[in-house]
């Protein structure tokens, strides 16, 4: 029995489906993940030596994180100092001391690319999803506060929380979320209360307390942001929350199966985790009934032999000894068989667009992919329009320039040639303004502009997108000759 926690505790992250789709992908998630996790191993073993270098080094992995995704980055930092104040092996001014410094190089990272941004020479660039090209705008508005309250968020419309279903309580099991991470939640929720429970008179500096508190805290903030974040919300984002997801269910196992031997509060708690994740299972797999229907059947008859198995922990009579390694491979089964097929299921699947989740291809259908006519930032750009653009480029610097990065990185992919992306990455924002375009166009560094190219059309400035696409209408000319449906291309000049 000990051998399934191990497992778990091991495989959960591995068959998170979450993390399964943002592996096959270039968002920055993977790479956050990581950083998170390596800022958790060395708090645990800053908590073993009391050492202000190893902490400070978490801080500095941490500042890493915000690079990466910026605010997302610091919601570990809670759980971080929450697990380093309980359990650090200093007197308790020692320990804020060392927090204090740790806190320092966490800011000293994080900000050495924003600082390194707003300090630069020269003209800098537009930072694309903020309302006014600031950094910092960015940072705390679209990126931070933006996220959390829907507002201030570049004007790229809060209503895209609707790619991750209404906020409320029960949206990391609704519709959009719920086959990302849902699966193991309740065996999580009920195996941090039962290591809580069960540490409640250790000592001070109890590791496994620490590990509890490292991982719930952890979870617990990823589960209120997430659920009731008001702002820009795709299910992918949950993957941070895999890790902590993982030692809890895992770890919480483990303590639980100690426990059922002694108690029947134990049994009591272990079979409500193992059945809660199988209820939560059996409910994502019903929204797919096509999708290996079979397992709507084997996990509830493999979570009633489980709760068997953990009865017979306390009550040896009730099943031969060697029979109750039945009882684990069917408590595998109940809270592992559905993650493992939705994580087989993403394998077996190209995926595409920004908005990437896991599963089968029907779960994943929400309606609010990415892209337009010529595809989005994975999809392929009409051939006759790319030989007409290469043919005609001329000494050119830009390809050509078109809306959002749903019409633009196709052409990019193609050529490997610069294509200026009006409105950034959604084409929403107000960059570059049309003084800017007219002067790329009479310095001769741009000769070609797709209007109504596909992309995903944002919001954002609306009078600066009419002005830019007025003065193009006034200053160009339509060509007939280049081979695309998806818009109207305009040689233009001034």
């Amino acid at each position: 029995m000990h051998l399934l926690a191990a497992l778990l505790a091991a495989g959960a992250l591995a068959v998170s489906p979450v993390s399964i789709a943002i592996g096959r992908v270039n968002n920055p998630d993977a790479l956050l993940v990581l950083l998170l996790v390596l800022s958790a191993y060395l708090v645990v073993r800053a908590i073993e030596s009391g050492r202000t270098r190893t902490l400070a080094w978490a801080g500095a992995v941490v500042g890493l994180a915000f690079m990466t995704k910026m605010l997302e980055g610091w919601m570990v930092v809670p759980a971080l100092a929450a697990a380093y104040l309980l359990a650090g092996p200093p007197r308790l001014g020692a320990r804020i001391g060392q927090l204090l410094v740790a806190g320092a190089t966490m800011t000293v990272v994080s900000a050495a690319w924003p600082l390194a941004v707003t300090l630069w020479p020269g003209a800098t660039p537009y930072e694309g999803g903020s309302s006014n090209g600031s950094v910092w705008n960015l940072i705390f508005g679209y990126n931070g506060f933006g996220r959390i309250l829907g507002s201030d968020d570049g004007g790229q419309g809060g209503g895209m929380a609707a790619f991750g279903g209404v906020p409320g309580w029960l949206r990391l099991f609704d519709q959009q979320v719920g086959g990302q991470i849902a699966w193991l939640l309740p065996l999580a929720a009920v195996g941090l209360v039962a290591g809580l429970w069960l540490t409640r008179r250790a000592p001070r500096a109890d590791r496994a307390r620490a590990v509890f508190v490292l991982f719930g805290v952890w979870a617990l903030v990823d589960f209120v942001v997430f659920s009731r974040q008001q702002g820009i919300f795709h299910p992918y984002y949950v993957s941070t929350l895999a890790p902590a997801v993982a030692v809890l269910a895992g770890g919480g196992l483990h303590a639980m199966l100690g426990w059922a031997r002694r108690s029947w509060a134990g049994v009591a708690a272990l079979a409500a985790g193992v059945l809660g994740s199988a209820w939560v299972a059996v409910a994502v797999l019903a929204r797919t009934p096509d999708f290996a229907p079979w397992l709507r059947t084997l996990i509830p008859v493999a979570a009633a032999i489980a709760v068997y198995g953990a009865a017979a922990l306390r009550q040896p009579g009730l099943l031969p000894r060697r029979a109750l390694a039945v009882g684990a491979i069917a408590a595998v089964i109940a809270v592992g068989a559905g993650p493992a097929a939705y994580a087989a299921a993403t394998s077996g699947r190209a995926l595409s667009g920004n908005n990437v989740t896991a599963g089968p291809a029907g779960a994943s259908a929400d309606g609010h992919g990415f892209g337009g006519g010529m595809g989005d930032d994975q999809g392929t750009a009409s051939a006759s329009l790319i030989r007409y653009l290469v043919a005609h480029q001329g000494s050119a610097e830009y390809l050509v320039a078109t809306s959002g990065s749903g019409s633009a990185a196709p052409i990019i992919i193609a050529t490997g040639k610069p294509v200026v992306t009006i409105g950034g990455f959604t084409g929403g924002d107000p960059a570059p303004t049309v003084s800017q375009l007219a002067a790329m166009v009479r310095s001769g560094r741009l000769r070609y502009v797709l209007l109504g190219g596909g992309g995903f059309r944002g919001g954002g400035d609306g009078a600066g997108q009419a002005a830019l696409e007025q003065w193009v209408k006034a200053h160009g000319k339509a060509v007939t000759g280049a081979g695309t449906s998806s818009g109207t291309l305009y040689r233009v000049s001034a």
